[in-house]
């Protein structure tokens, strides 16, 4: 066989074997996207109850600090002075 057929043979190998890897890698690098979206993912999952109980507590020491305070009751229709028939007495105690 000469020299030539040889060294294209074994160029040709290597070109295959090149386009494999190329291929691996790119599938590789896929892979490792997909890792850090599904990491990221997790990560906002975690913080979930986090934030939830932060919100529940706040919640809870507005509820708290609110009660403090009595309740405002604005009655803007009927307007002052003006009569009004009803069938409907509503009372509502302290």
């Amino acid at each position: 066989m000469p020299v030539g057929t040889d060294k294209e043979q074994n160029l040709a190998k290597l070109e295959d074997k090149l386009a494999k890897l190329t291929e691996q890698l790119l599938q590789f690098e896929a892979m490792k996207k997909q890792v850090e979206d599904e990491r990221k993912k997790s990560e906002a999952l975690a913080k979930e109850p986090e934030q939830k109980q932060r919100a529940e507590q706040d919640l809870m020491i507005r509820l708290r600090d609110g009660s403090k305070n009595p309740p405002v009751i604005v009655i803007a229709s009927p307007a002052e002075g003006s009569t009004v028939e009803g069938q409907f007495i509503l009372s509502i105690a302290k």
